[in-house]
């Protein structure tokens, strides 16, 4: 397992904003975030300043009302002039990935990317990625933290997802930090342990 669907999209008359809201990764303040421009979403904030290990600096959330809105604004904010593409670790190209679990059911499209336009140390390292069950679109950046790109900030977006799933489906989820800062995670059953490297699904292995 990968990515946990978190819900789905608004019922009708659903606030977009308050449930976008509830959408958001942990680690942000009651006035970390503020509404932005939706460009065609139902919703969207831009937050500061992730509190949790490895969160972004900036980062703008969206709800979409269907999957085509949310992955045509994907595929766009992947060709803005000032995204980069870059290969996420683990992965084998800095094309857009599908992100699925070990029975190959996709839950959203990941990419990792470098700023750069004129404030590109400030917003360097970054990903986008959706959750295609709740039509959530998620793009964040952290600021300049060297040549490499920071693994840090995919496993932010990764491994508090892997852990929900892992619990949710009756399993052990142990996660640690390898030579070189790659970050191992599994999810462990009586006959088998899902593996996890820098938040990428490995394979299965014994339990």
């Amino acid at each position: 397992m990968v990515l946990a669907a978190f819900g789905a999209a608004p019922p009708a008359g659903a606030d977009p904003s308050a449930e976008l809201m509830k959408m958001l990764p942990a680690g942000y303040s009651s006035n970390s975030c503020k509404p932005t421009d939706s460009k065609g979403a139902l919703a969207a904030v831009n937050c500061r300043d992730n509190s949790l290990p490895g969160g972004p600096t900036d980062a703008t959330y969206w709800l979409f009302g269907d999957d085509k809105g949310m992955n045509a604004a994907f595929t766009a904010y992947l060709k803005r002039p000032t995204w980069t593409p870059v290969t996420c670790p683990g992965m084998q190209s800095s094309d857009a990935t599908a992100v699925v679990d070990s029975h190959g059911k996709q839950y959203g499209l990941i990419a990792c990317g470098r700023g750069t336009g004129t404030d590109w140390q400030l917003r360097d390292g970054a990903v986008a990625w959706t959750r295609d069950a709740d039509h959530f679109l998620g793009v964040a950046y952290v600021g300049y933290q060297g040549q490499e790109y920071p693994a840090s900030l995919l496993n932010w977006v990764r491994a508090p997802q892997i852990e929900i799933d892992c619990s949710a489906a009756g399993g052990k989820y142990t996660a640690w930090h390898g030579d070189a800062e790659i970050y191992y995670s599994n999810c462990c059953f009586k006959d088998h342990c899902d593996e996890y490297v820098d938040g990428t699904y490995q394979g299965h292995s014994p339990g």
